[in-house]
């Protein structure tokens, strides 16, 4: 048990507490002190070291305003006034007399104790000490034998007057209250203690200067507002507003700052341009937050070097995805449908479809389009690279180059969306992660453990099959769930042969534009070839088809022979890699070398594929369509 110090002053007290205390803790001490100046009341709580103290209540009240130890006043039970008002009463009486503390449950609870004592009550009482001089004398001329009293003095006053005084005795059970209470006050005040020394060590080393005001006094005065203002902490806590000098550096910004007000304002502290943010956080109780200009333009050039890095606004809207076509049209329909909501979108399609087109574009049409719009390459980093972008990391790292932490792109994206390109290839680890992130809408840092809060919205992409990948352990069912709470498959260019020309001539156009080249229009008969292609990259392979067309290309008139020589170039070296559509009917037999069978099965998807687009192909050979994406791919690579 905490050394705990009863401090009596009337020597009855002294015995009843005393004796009750002995057969508790030895960690107990009890004093007696007949002298009650604050010289004589510190000496006995110096010597003592207690980590409470418990007093009556009038000297409990005097304890407390000239010491820091907690101090608990101690009042009698119900019982106990009870049993020192039933010794009060006396044969030949109808009443009973007590001359004492105010204590609240004579009053309140008078009529019970007159029903118990079978007599009148007559209470005199006071409730500071110097009032009991006056008390003592309030039963002159008044026929009485014996009274209850609760002060030694007043007992001895009673004595000279020729009346029995009865003193109240405290029992063992209000020394046990006593002390529980005792006891949960220095729980209280050493969590109290914990946590000021952690507040003062955060405070302390966090890159704002902070001054707190309570009642217009300074409480709060961090190391950095220290070396704002050039003044130790230990001369401006507890300072009153009204004394600190009006003309010093301190005195003239809250000269400037009405502190009832939220309000900003640019402020210069010893020639440094401050931002100071004025933040009332109770009544009469203010919180002054000082950011340095510099730190402030350093923390918007993190920022700028991360948007570079990272999309932060979102490029595309759905008039910007090319074509006309029927699937085209649905798809950007069910996207439109999509981004009125904030539930996470998973979009499927080849590589080259234009998925990031409708990320960004869905991202544009929703509620979220005035926030951030982070994009990230899930294939692009190493597993630990990858976490630590995506959920950041506190100061103090041990990597040298960590040491100021770093945000992360969940953090950034925070009340916008966060566009994840190729989930397939998340590592498990981080799956897991970003499973918390969707389901709970906190997340914490590499290596922290404080949660924090965030509302993000996940488009996530992909030209894998994922029910393939989640059938292998590569990827965790529940957040393909999550994640496909909204699909939407966007169907590769030869499957929309009618939006090639449109693509075509928008492609041609501006590539013209930026290479600066003012060429003839594309002969019909040359988009007609286009028109005939597979197109295995989609659209990305088709815009590198034009890119090289334009730059190689003369700017003669629309028969120049170099420009067809060029197009019959181009489109020969094409046609080695793919095949018209209308190659005609499919053979009923195929001829195939002697190979491991994972490459005779791509071999076969690859040469049917001239004939069958991947739907029709996936029916014949009843595969997904994610299966013959990734074999072409395999093929051609």
């Amino acid at each position: 048990m905490e050394r705990i110090l009863f401090l009596c002053t009337s020597d009855h007290s002294y015995t009843d507490i005393k004796e009750a205390t002995g057969k508790i803790s030895p960690d107990i001490s009890v004093e007696f002190s007949e002298d009650k100046t604050i010289p004589a009341l510190q000496e006995i709580i110096a010597k003592a070291r207690p980590a409470a103290i418990i007093a009556p209540p009038i000297t409990a009240d005097y304890i407390k305003t000239h010491t820091k130890k907690p101090c608990i006043a101690m009042f009698p039970s119900q019982f106990d006034l009870l049993d020192l008002l039933m010794r009060a009463r006396y044969e030949g009486s109808d009443t009973v007399y007590y001359i004492g503390f105010n204590h609240t449950a004579l009053k309140s609870d008078q009529a019970f104790l007159e029903r118990m004592l079978g007599k009148k009550l007559v209470l005199v009482t006071y409730s500071e000490d110097r009032e009991k001089y006056n008390a003592a004398d309030k039963l002159d001329g008044l026929s009485v034998k014996r009274v209850a009293v609760t002060s030694g003095w007043v007992a001895e006053r009673m004595r000279e007057k020729g009346i029995e005084p009865v003193l109240l005795r405290w029992n063992e059970s209000s020394v046990h209250q006593a002390l529980n209470t005792a006891a949960e006050v220095i729980k209280q005040t050493r969590r109290e203690a914990k946590f000021n020394i952690w507040l003062n060590a955060t405070l302390n080393n966090v890159t704002d200067g902070i001054i707190g005001t309570q009642q217009g006094s300074v409480f709060t005065f961090n190391k950095k507002a220290s070396e704002f203002f050039g003044i130790n902490s230990s001369e401006i806590i507890g300072k009153s507003i009204t004394q600190i000098d009006k003309d010093s550096t301190l005195g003239r910004l809250l000269k400037h700052s009405p502190l009832t007000i939220r309000h900003e304002f640019i402020h210069n502290i010893r020639g440094r341009l401050c931002m100071v943010s004025v933040i009332p956080i109770a009544a009469r109780q203010t919180i002054l937050i000082i950011k340095d200009k510099t730190d402030i333009n350093k923390l918007h050039e993190s920022l700028s070097k991360v948007a570079e890095k990272h999309v932060m606004v979102a490029r595309y809207e759905f008039h910007d995805i090319p074509g006309s076509s029927q699937a085209i049209n649905v798809c950007k329909e069910l996207a439109r449908k999509y981004s009125k909501s904030s539930v996470p979108v998973l979009i499927l399609g080849e590589t080259g479809v234009g998925k990031e087109l409708f990320a960004h574009s869905i991202h544009n049409a929703s509620d979220r389009s005035s926030k951030p719009f982070i994009s990230m390459n899930c294939s692009s980093l190493s597993e630990n690279m990858m976490e630590a972008e995506l959920f950041g990391f506190g100061p103090g790292s041990s990597s040298a180059a960590a040491k100021s932490g770093k945000i992360g792109l969940i953090e950034l994206a925070n009340g916008g969306t966060l566009f994840l390109d190729e989930i397939g290839e998340l590592p498990l680890k981080i799956q897991s992660r970003l499973l918390s992130v969707i389901q709970n809408k906190e997340m914490t840092h590499v290596s922290g453990s404080v949660s924090i809060p965030v509302d993000v919205r996940i488009i996530s992409s992909s030209n894998q099959d994922l029910n393939e990948l989640v059938d292998n352990k590569l990827f965790r069912k529940d957040l393909y769930y999550r994640l496909s709470t909204l699909t939407l498959t966007i169907p590769p260019l030869r499957e929309r042969k009618e939006d090639i020309p449109l693509l075509a001539k928008a492609l041609y156009a501006q590539k013209s534009e930026e290479y600066g080249k003012k060429l003839p229009p594309m002969p019909a008969e040359f988009i007609e070839k286009l028109t005939q292609m597979q197109w295995p990259g989609n659209t990305r392979e088709l815009q590198s088809f034009i890119e090289r067309y334009v730059i190689l290309a003369s700017e003669d008139g629309p028969a120049g022979r170099e420009n067809k020589e060029l197009i019959s170039h181009i489109l020969g070296e094409s046609q080695e890699q793919q095949t018209p559509a209308d190659a005609g009917s499919p053979p009923s037999q195929l001829t195939l070398d002697v190979m491991p069978l994972k490459d005779m099965e791509t071999d076969i998807v690859y040469k049917l594929s001239r004939y069958y687009n991947d739907t029709e192909l996936s029916k014949v050979l009843d595969i997904g369509r994610s299966t013959i994406w990734r074999k072409l791919k395999e093929k051609r690579s």
